[in-house]
């Protein structure tokens, strides 16, 4: 009975990870379009002239946001893939035949998934660091 009710926690909290971990997926890529619209809104504003170094804070943001929308999408595609390769070991399992290359490609895209996504983290918020040190550079006098 301990087991079975064990089985069950296991079984929610790891259905919450995984509401979680797509859910703050989806608002880093929200958040970064957000941020790509702000940049490219700012390039067009005349009176948004940026000097040397006010120019290699923006442009790494710019660059380095990208990268990280680019790898929040491949963490979606992963995580797709794992869930197709859970479904056909299911099925696998329920037709009694070998499931061992689905289970190889589950544990495979679950760590991807997880590479991933902790990279996305790391490059988005380095991102959001240039940018901010740009835009203080840019209003130094304004805000200090």
């Amino acid at each position: 009975m301990n087991n079975i009710g064990s089985n069950e926690r296991f079984v929610r909290w790891q259905t919450a990870l995984r509401d979680y971990v797509t859910f703050f997926n989806n608002l880093l890529l929200t958040l970064g379009l957000g941020i790509l619209g702000f940049i490219f809104s700012s390039l067009n504003d005349s009176k948004f002239e940026l000097k040397c170094l006010q120019k290699f804070f923006f442009t790494s943001s710019l660059i380095i946001l990208i990268i990280s929308m680019a790898i929040g999408i491949f963490a979606c595609l992963s995580r797709l893939s794992d869930f197709r390769a859970t479904l056909k070991k299911i099925n696998k399992e329920l037709n009694s035949e070998d499931f061992q290359r689905e289970k190889n490609l589950m544990d495979i895209y679950g760590k991807t998934t997880w590479c991933l996504f902790y990279i996305q983290i790391y490059t988005f918020l380095i991102s959001i660091i240039s940018l901010i040190t740009s835009l203080m550079i840019f209003y130094n006098e304004k805000l200090f």
